[in-house]
This record gives structure tokens, C-alpha cells and sequence, in this order.
């Protein structure tokens, strides 16, 4: 997971190098245990899912700011893979846990799996 979560602040989702440099308490400042976010999801593997975090329930936009959903906190039974709750390009609401590097989320409680796909 720690491997993902670093790709994750390196590349943005176009794959490109991303800027790293901004101090994480500055990224992360504007959301908290408990809130309610939109976040795209980046790379989707066995054990997690790498989220965007785009907006928070003000309608904040989040720059630089990623998430990272795990199996145990994503609500699904073992043995269910966690491509069939999101793919890459996927976007969720999800529920932040704890406020870290990268922030632990899970999928919002009342949509679980809704999601809405990207049409490129």
C-alpha cells in the first residue's frame, strides 16, 4: 500500500510528475475526520484503492491531496475485489477516517458503491 500511496503523489492522473512540494499539513488543512469528500479513483490493486480527493462538502477544491481506501475499511465481505466497488477514473463519495499521508477513507456510508464512471 505505502509503494501506491507514493506513486500516487508523484504522478497526476494523466501520469505525468506532479508537484510534491507543497507541506502536507498546508494539503490536508482543510479536511477532517468525519467529512464527506469526492475522490477519483487512480490505481485500483488487491488491496487498495489510490483516491484524488477533489472536493469536500463546502465545494473546496483539494489540490494535492490523496486518499487511499483499504480492503478492511472498504465494508465488503473477504474475497470480494475491490475493482467491483471502483476502476481507475472512477469517481466516489467516500468518508475520511483519519487525516494522514495519504488520508484513509472509505466509501461513504449511505452510497457504498454508487459510482458514476469517467467517459473519456
Amino acid at each position: 500500500m505505502r509503494g501506491i500511496a507514493e506513486d500516487c503523489y508523484c504522478r497526476d492522473l494523466h501520469g505525468n510528475n506532479s508537484e510534491t512540494s507543497k507541506p502536507v499539513s498546508r494539503r490536508l488543512q482543510v479536511v477532517k475526520s468525519g467529512d464527506r469528500v469526492l475522490a477519483q479513483a487512480i490505481h485500483v490493486s488487491e488491496l487498495s484503492i489510490a483516491l484524488r480527493v477533489l472536493c469536500a462538502d463546502d465545494g473546496l477544491r483539494l489540490d494535492n491531496t490523496y486518499g487511499v481506501i483499504r480492503y478492511k475499511d472498504a465494508g465488503v465481505s473477504p474475497g470480494t475485489a475491490l475493482h467491483t466497488i471502483a476502476r481507475s477514473g472512477t469517481y466516489l463519495v467516500c468518508e475520511v477516517l483519519t487525516v494522514s499521508t495519504p488520508c484513509i477513507l472509505r466509501p461513504w456510508p449511505e452510497t457504498p458503491h454508487q459510482v458514476a464512471s469517467v467517459n473519456r
